[in-house]
């Protein structure tokens, strides 16, 4: 009776150990080995929110415009996203000169 209890053991902590080793690399390999979790990844960290200006034109009393809303863009680059940089070709897409790129 005790030969059957010790090969019990053994089976129920094999299955165990079995099934524990088979989480492990299914978890190494979605968080090291593939790539497709990583693009959902990155869509949960940025959040894009447009605000748009809670008032409009602003008259004086004759008429005559005071303020107006004028959209403002802010360009952002992250450095090590960024291989290899053609100043040349960037500030010719935004419109700079090399001066002011620097």
């Amino acid at each position: 009776m005790e030969r059957v209890n010790s090969n019990r053991k053994i089976i129920i902590l094999g299955l165990f150990l079995l099934i524990g080793l088979v989480f492990l690399i299914r978890l190494f390999t979605i968080q090291i080995i593939a790539d497709r979790y990583i693009l959902s990844a990155n869509n949960n960290v940025l959040r894009y929110i447009t605000q748009w200006p809670a008032r409009g034109l602003i008259f004086d009393r004759y008429g005559k415009l005071l303020v107006y809303n004028e959209a403002a863009y802010d360009l952002m680059v992250t450095p090590r996203q960024v291989k290899t940089i053609d100043t040349a070709e960037f500030c010719r897409l935004i419109g700079i000169g090399k001066e002011r790129f620097y």
